[in-house]
């Protein structure tokens, strides 16, 4: 049994003081911030106890595991990241430098390098580092993004599911602005606190506000303010579906899509540095009648995360 520690933070996005209770969940309280609208754990885990929160078998825990790992426990090597991938190259003529934030096990960089991009990924977890490197030959950093310091400017920075689980999101904003080169893209995905699927179910709001690992709690109108804020122009905002539209349906995404003629990546295409771009063209979007339905559904009925991709203006 983990004992509960707490300290009182003031708003991370502007260090008002002023909050109005927004919700709770066992001893676990979420404040807004009468200022500027941000929605966080208060109190929350000082920095020097949250790793008592991230037990060693953190990736296989209910949140995680069909994600990462098979029904025998044996970790996925082989995960569709179609949509992520059209999601980003739909936005660009020709493949660069990509930096992942809270990389996992670094499947989605092994992804990105085997299209051609050149990969950077972080992560905290020393046991997914290590898996990153024996089994995917990624070499992420091990550590926070306070700690990191780049080499280089990036055209993609990605963060999915990562930003909720930071002390300073708005500092890791504002870092990830200063490290993408000019007219960079910046993808964030993160759970929708204003989502219908909280809303309707008490389980899915357990899961979502994952107390108290995060200690943010975001709307894609606040996340889409303060981007701009920055210096940030809002390409796209994808509010996904409720799973009653899934269940109906019957597919996860709208962006589940063939790319465009080509050959899709193996592991003889995968050595860092080959001309990969000669035979893998740029995935792009498509739409049709369909999709376009199903997003106007997600206005009236957000699912509960939602994706911002967004460009250094």
């Amino acid at each position: 049994m983990i004992r509960s520690i707490h300290e009182i933070c003031n708003c991370n996005f502007c260090n008002h003081s002023d909050f109005l209770f927004f919700d709770k969940l066992d001893e676990w309280k979420l404040y807004k911030c009468l200022n500027c609208g941000y929605i966080f754990t208060n109190p929350r885990p000082p920095k020097e106890s949250i790793h008592l929160f991230y037990e060693k078998d953190y990736f296989k825990d209910e949140r995680h595991v069909d994600k990462f790992f098979n029904k025998a426990g044996q970790p996925i090597l082989e995960v569709d990241y179609t949509n992520r991938i059209i999601d980003i190259e739909h936005y660009f003529k020709s493949r660069g430098h990509f930096l992942e934030i809270g990389a996992a096990f670094g499947g989605f960089c092994r992804a990105m390098r085997d299209r051609g991009w050149r990969v950077d990924g972080i992560e905290i977890s020393e046991d997914a580092v290590a898996f990153a490197k024996n089994d995917f030959d990624i070499k992420l950093f091990c550590g926070t993004i306070e700690e990191y310091v780049p080499q280089i400017q990036y055209d993609v920075i990605a963060l999915y599911q990562t930003l909720e689980h930071v002390y300073d999101p708005k500092g890791l904003l504002l870092k990830a602005y200063q490290m993408l080169q000019k007219n960079g893209l910046l993808v964030i995905e993160v759970p929708n606190v204003r989502s219908f699927d909280l809303l309707i179910s008490k389980e899915r709001k357990r899961l979502s506000y994952d107390l108290p690992r995060h200690l943010s709690h975001f709307t894609p109108t606040f996340l889409r303010k303060s981007l701009k804020e920055i210096g940030f122009a809002i390409l796209e905002t994808d509010l996904y579906y409720p799973q009653f539209v899934l269940d109906f349906v019957g597919f996860i995404s709208p962006m589940q899509k063939s790319f465009t003629k080509g050959k899709k990546s193996s592991k003889t295409d995968s050595e860092p540095g080959k001309a990969i771009t000669e035979t893998i063209p740029l995935a792009r979007k498509t739409d049709n009648h369909k999709t376009k339905l199903l997003k106007s559904v997600s206005r009236v009925f957000p699912g509960w995360r939602f994706t911002i991709i967004a460009r250094k203006a």
